[in-house]
């Protein structure tokens, strides 16, 4: 038998991984795709909940802004003029938590319009940042499960 595994060492290699470990690398391997995902979520101009975004209040504005991008078709705003506020998306993990959030100086403004016009009395933040349901089914099945794959696979061939 040359350059094979045996039975023994390939259940040792089983019993000797962590997969809450594995999920924790397969996660922040994958939160550029998770922001990425946002950021597109919110071109196309949908909530995290699976919405439309508060409309806009002017329609000369909703005529400029449908001419940069008609992805979210007239008068549905994609919170993106030039990219600084979705440029400046930051996602990040902390223990069981995922977070997305904008460092930009207009996320405090964007967050309170969407938090003063919402119908679900939610905060404007927790309906910008974070993947709806379609988005967060797609994250996980081209994004996540193929790293954490990856990852199984690292760990069995240690």
């Amino acid at each position: 038998m040359t350059g094979g595994r045996d039975l023994g060492s390939f259940l040792a290699s089983l019993q000797s991984m962590n997969l809450e470990t594995i999920s924790e690398v397969a996660i922040d391997n994958t939160l550029d795709q998770m922001k990425e995902r946002n950021i597109d979520q919110l071109r196309h101009g949908y909530d995290s909940k699976g919405n439309r975004l508060p409309g806009y209040k002017w329609e000369e504005y909703a005529n400029t802004k449908h001419a940069q991008n008609a992805l979210p078709g007239f008068g549905n705003p994609d919170y993106i003029l030039k990219g600084g506020f979705t440029g400046a998306f930051v996602a990040e993990r902390s223990g069981d938590l995922i977070g997305i959030y904008s460092l930009d100086g207009k996320a405090q403004k964007l967050e309170e319009r969407t938090d003063d016009i919402n119908q679900d009395r939610q905060k404007g933040a927790d309906l910008i940042y974070g993947l709806g349901e379609k988005e967060h089914n797609s994250y996980v099945k081209e994004d996540l499960e193929p790293a954490f794959m990856d990852e199984v696979r690292r760990a069995l061939d240690q």
